[in-house]
């Protein structure tokens, strides 16, 4: 079992509900593809110890199945996918994001780091995790979370209201970076004025074949073209 929780005692009482909402959020998703969750909470009236470590009273904690393995941001660096590995991950993520995106729930953050690749497996089996930005029932407050690098342009500018196709343009960009060592745009600094304006690089077409529709589409910067779902 894995234990994650907030380490510092004087977290704002915001974060401590964010991370309880992140718990809750959780206990609503059942899918192969998702990570589990055991239990969360917080520890009580009377601080506990666990394994050597202390933890404060009304520490808030999420427990969930512990997983062997590696995120496919360090899988990369080992070892890089091939094009039949990338494109099954992609179909295991789109499968799991689709089972949030049915509860009401949008990940906001999917990209290689949050994708984590059990060891021990004949074939490629990954889990989507780190659910700490998710929102629920397309309300955010216009509040901007996320990693640029794979943010969809709506996402990028705060707009008060997203939904299931950030995810979409997410997963895209990642399949992307999958097949051609980089996300589909470089610097930090190009990335956000990119989202508003030009059409995801159409590197990827060579090497995705007959997949190149479903990526193309899924990273256009309009989001009435990415459709609801990811296509693989």
């Amino acid at each position: 079992m894995a234990l994650k929780i907030i380490h510092l005692p004087d977290a704002d009482p915001a974060e401590h509900q964010r991370f309880l909402s992140e718990g809750e959020l959780l206990s609503r998703l059942v899918h192969p593809n998702i990570v589990r969750i055991v239990d969360f909470g917080t520890v009580g009236d009377h601080p506990v110890e666990v394994g050597g470590h202390r933890f404060d009273r009304e520490t808030p904690y999420i427990a969930m199945e512990w997983l062997q393995g590696k995120d496919l941001a360090q899988r990369q660096q080992e070892k890089p996918l091939n094009l039949h590995q990338a494109l099954d991950c992609a179909r295991q993520v789109a499968g799991a994001l689709g089972t949030a995106h049915a509860a009401g729930v949008v990940h906001r953050d999917v990209k290689p780091s949050n994708i984590f690749m059990l060891s021990g497996n004949a074939d490629v089996s990954v889990k989507l995790v780190d659910f700490g930005v998710a929102i629920a029932d397309a309300l955010t407050g216009g509040s901007v979370a996320g990693t640029p690098a794979y943010m969809a342009p709506e996402q990028a500018r705060g707009e008060p209201t997203l939904d299931a196709r950030c995810d979409v343009y997410s997963l895209g960009a990642t399949l992307f970076e999958l097949c051609a060592g980089r996300p589909p745009t470089r610097e930090v600094e190009d990335r956000i004025a990119k989202l508003c304006a030009d059409p995801a690089l159409p590197l990827i077409a060579a090497a995705l074949d007959r997949q190149n529709d479903s990526v193309h589409s899924s990273t256009s910067r309009n989001r009435s073209d990415r459709g609801g779902r990811p296509g693989w």
